[in-house]
């Protein structure tokens, strides 16, 4: 099983555009992401990115996914990124196979 976060922010690009054009792009981008929820991702939380939190970054909005296996993650990613999200949105990732505590404190010891 695999988690995986995003955190993004309107880019340039995004700011020019209308509200029709961001709607258009919007409805392109839905249909790859129902692709990945049918085939067993989750779509655990997203939402507005509060800057209160301490060392948040500038990100303004945030999602988390659980992935069954490292092949979704990955179409995932083909998805979003051939759907043109990145030329749009600023935008970091992080993702990786969840562990237990012990076993991610072991590997920070031996790191």
């Amino acid at each position: 099983m695999r988690i995986y976060v995003e955190q993004w922010r309107p880019g340039p690009a995004w700011l020019e555009l209308d509200a029709e054009q961001r709607t258009t792009f919007v409805k392109t981008v839905g249909p790859d992401l129902q692709e990945v929820l049918d085939r067993g991702a989750e779509l655990v939380a997203l939402g507005p990115a509060d800057p209160a939190t301490a060392y948040s970054g500038k990100p303004q909005y945030f999602a988390v996914w659980r992935f069954p296996d490292l092949d979704l993650v990955q179409l995932f990613e083909r998805r979003i990124e051939g759907a043109g999200w990145y030329e749009y949105f600023d935008q970091i990732n992080l993702g990786g196979e969840i562990v237990d505590l012990d076993v991610l404190l072991a590997q920070l010891v031996a790191a």
